[in-house]
Formats: C-alpha cells, sequence, structure tokens
C-alpha cells in the first residue's frame, strides 16, 4: 500500500477521533460516521491484501475477539439484554477495522502514520483543553462541573460521558507523550512537552475524577517494576517501602483538604484516611467511600454470577437511582462499576472472552517488549505499563466496549502485536 494511502487513513483517524471527542460531537451529531465507514473500507481493502498466511496469524491472534463478536450475537439473537447489550456489540465491532490497520501497520513498519495518529490527537485535546481553561471564570471547589461541563452540548448534559473521557486523554497523554519524547530529542521541543504536561496534568486535577489520575499513577509503577524487574536489581523489592510511603503522603495531602478539594479523589482519599484510623480491615461503609459505592456494586456483580454461572443474567443495565452503597436499592439487571464482573453477571463464563481481549492485549504489549529494540524499547514498555493498567483499572470501573476510547485502544494493540509479529517473521529467516 503507498504512503499516501497510510497518510489518507492517518487524516480519517483523526477526523474519526476529533469529531467522536466528548463536547464536539454533540455539536456536529453523526458525522463521525462518515470517517468511519471510510476506515471500515480501508481496513477490508487491507484483509484482501494480506497473503494466506498473514490472514491466518490474524485470525489466530483475534480468536478472543471472535468468539466475544460471535457469543454477542448470539446473545442479541435471543434477545437476552437491553442496550448494554447493542452497545457492547457495537464497540466491539466499530474497534475492530482500527486493529486490523494498526495491525498493518506495525507489520509493514508504519510507524511513522501511527505516531502522526497518537502525536497528532494528543495535540488537538491540547488545544481544546487550552480553549476550555479560558472558560473558567472561578474556581471555588474543584469537582465533575468544574471542567467538566465545559465539555457539555447546551441540553444534552451527560456526566456518564466522562467516566470514558478523562482515561481515553490520559491514555492519550502517555503514549503521545514518550513517542514524542523519543523523536524530538532537541531542548525546545522537550521544553515545549513538559509544559505541555503540565497542561493535562491541571486538567486531570480540575475534571474531579479520580479514573484519569489513577491510570497514570499506576501505569507510572508498572512501568517502573518492569523496568527494574527486566534488569534483575533487587531495587524491586526495596522499592515498596518506598512506594507505601509516598503514597501515603500523597492520600494524607489530598484527603486532609490541605491542598483543596479535589473532586472524587478528595473524598476517597479521605475514605482511605478513615479506614487507616479505624483500625479496621474491613468497613463496607468505607470500602464504599473509597470505590464510590463500587464495593457494594462489585459484591452485587459477584453475587449475580454466581447465581447463573454459566449463561448470567443477561446483559442488562438499569439504574439504581444514585444509591449504589444500598444493595436494597438493585434489580436483577443492575451492576455497571466494573467490566471485569459485570461481564461474568451478564454472559456468565463466556463473559471471560470479553475480559481476555484486555489480557491478550497486554500478552501481546509484554512480548513485544522484550523483543523490542533499543531505539523503541522505552515506548513498548510505557504501551506495556498502560494496557495493564487499563485492564486493572477495568476491575473497578466499566471503560472498556463502552466507548470511542476501545477505537484507539485496539489502534494501539493491533499495532504493537504487528511490531511483533514483524521482528519474530524476521528472526526465523
Amino acid at each position: 500500500m503507498k504512503s499516501s494511502t497510510n497518510s489518507i487513513i492517518t487524516f480519517f483517524f483523526l477526523v474519526y477521533f476529533v469529531t467522536r471527542t466528548h463536547g464536539i460531537a454533540g455539536y456536529i451529531q453523526s458525522f463521525w460516521v462518515l470517517p468511519l465507514l471510510i476506515i471500515f473500507i480501508f481496513s477490508i481493502v487491507i484483509l484482501f491484501k494480506f497473503s494466506k498466511s498473514d490472514l491466518r496469524i490474524i485470525a489466530k491472534e483475534s480468536v478472543w475477539i471472535l468468539m466475544s463478536f460471535f457469543i454477542l450475537l448470539i446473545y442479541i439473537f435471543f434477545g437476552d439484554g437491553n442496550f448494554k447489550l447493542f452497545e457492547t456489540f457495537k464497540y466491539l465491532v466499530f474497534s475492530v477495522p482500527f486493529y486490523i490497520i494498526g495491525y498493518f501497520w506495525g507489520l509493514k513498519g508504519h510507524d511513522k502514520n501511527f505516531r502522526n495518529t497518537v502525536v497528532g490527537y494528543f495535540i488537538f485535546i491540547l488545544l481544546y483543553l487550552f480553549t476550555k481553561f479560558l472558560q473558567l471564570d472561578s474556581i471555588n471547589r474543584i469537582s465533575k462541573d468544574t471542567l467538566g461541563r465545559l465539555f457539555y452540548v447546551p441540553g444534552k448534559f451527560s456526566y456518564n460521558d466522562l467516566i470514558f473521557f478523562w482515561p481515553l486523554i490520559s491514555f492519550v497523554f502517555i503514549l503521545a507523550f514518550i513517542l514524542f519524547l523519543e523523536h524530538n530529542r532537541s531542548r525546545p521541543k522537550r521544553f515545549f512537552l513538559f509544559t505541555v504536561s503540565i497542561i493535562y496534568l491541571i486538567a486531570f486535577f480540575l475534571s474531579g475524577l479520580a479514573s484519569s489520575i489513577f491510570l497514570i499513577f499506576s501505569t507510572l509503577i508498572i512501568y517502573y517494576f518492569i523496568k527494574i524487574g527486566s534488569k534483575g536489581q533487587i531495587k524491586l523489592l526495596l522499592i515498596f517501602p518506598i512506594i507505601i510511603m509516598i503514597s501515603y503522603l500523597g492520600i494524607y495531602l489530598i484527603g486532609s483538604g490541605k491542598l483543596g478539594t479535589f473532586g472524587t479523589l478528595t473524598s476517597k482519599t479521605k475514605g482511605i484516611i478513615s479506614l487507616i484510623n479505624s483500625g479496621k480491615l474491613y468497613d463496607e461503609n468505607l470500602f464504599n467511600t473509597i470505590t464510590s459505592d463500587r464495593w457494594t456494586a462489585g459484591r452485587y456483580s459477584f453475587h449475580q454470577f454466581f447465581e447463573k454461572p454459566l449463561f448470567g443474567q443477561g446483559a442488562y443495565l438499569e439504574g439504581v437511582k444514585g444509591d449504589l452503597g444500598n444493595i436494597k436499592s438493585y434489580t436483577g439487571a443492575a451492576g455497571g462499576h466494573s467490566f471485569i464482573l459485570d461481564s461474568l453477571a451478564y454472559y456468565g463464563i463466556w463473559g471471560l472472552t470479553m475480559v481476555m481481549i484486555l489480557v491478550k492485549f497486554s500478552k501481546d504489549a509484554w512480548k513485544y517488549f522484550r523483543v523490542s529494540s533499543q531505539h523503541d524499547r522505552k515506548a513498548a514498555m510505557v504501551f506495556t505499563s498502560l494496557i495493564i493498567s487499563l485492564l486493572i483499572s477495568n476491575i473497578l470501573n466499566s471503560s472498556f466496549l463502552a466507548s470511542y476510547f476501545d477505537n484507539f485502544v485496539f489502534l494501539c494493540s493491533g499495532f504493537y502485536l504487528g511490531k511483533y509479529i514483524m521482528i519474530k517473521h524476521a528472526k526465523l529467516l
């Protein structure tokens, strides 16, 4: 495929991600369908260009995606679900073309196109966030309304969309940061990057949500452990007390309110401090405070799975009137705060196929990191840390197969899988 064609694909990727961005999609509704359709067409063209051996490889590597597709299709056929089932199916299907093209780019060495897509969207989000900063009049108390309200289309408020929006920005920020850093070593460009990073970090705190901070923090920890572990140093064990001390200091400063309030991040850290001071190992109310009622929601989903472990309760998601901490308010269809536990509750053991997609992505990233060259090793290590963090975060969040965030994840995972297959084949020759 010609380089100009790949540049066109990059362009439509950027158009798609921009038009799907929270706060923009509401003004130009359904416009994103056009670039998505073109991306679909390009992915089909790429499949036809693959050799039989390449098709067998990508089919083998996509076994969990294919299994999830057919399982969701069966549940749709029998009508065992509400809007949640159709949303999950939609985002899985919409993400497959991104996976195919990402795999093709990695396999054929089109790193520049991948980098331009990630960094291009990173720069757009930077400008987008900056325009929102200019609209801030005053900051009396940080919550989801502080910065998040500026992304809403008038008359179309949706707090739930923020659950997926901020983790996506964190994901893009971390990956683009390392890609930009690896290929721009001049001091002015590095100064620009670190200045931009400050803007992003301020935005994460002003979002009033802890999900983006958690993704960054867990990625940094996993990155360090991979880096130290790969060198076989004893620092891997010695660092535990330091991490605990730094974590407690951060929790104390935020939870005590000495630095101000930071939305759910403050409430969660206050809950942790209260749990430590209580001297108890278990307190359901405090666990719900720390997890924003996800503890009770998770227990309920786990209970639903054990009631019907083979086929689950069906993919039903309904509201519980904002009272997630009270299990009496739950219906047979309630849940929705843990992708892993909810998948088991909805589909029984068959829900593991969807969980295994993220596990497979993590495994592929790790395999590429192990064989990556020196110039790409740091980026490979960061992506491995990032995708593992995303898997961990979905224990307490339901951010997978729920938004256009999945398109970006599938694109990146396909790309690094393609790079791994390329190196693997080169070694066999």
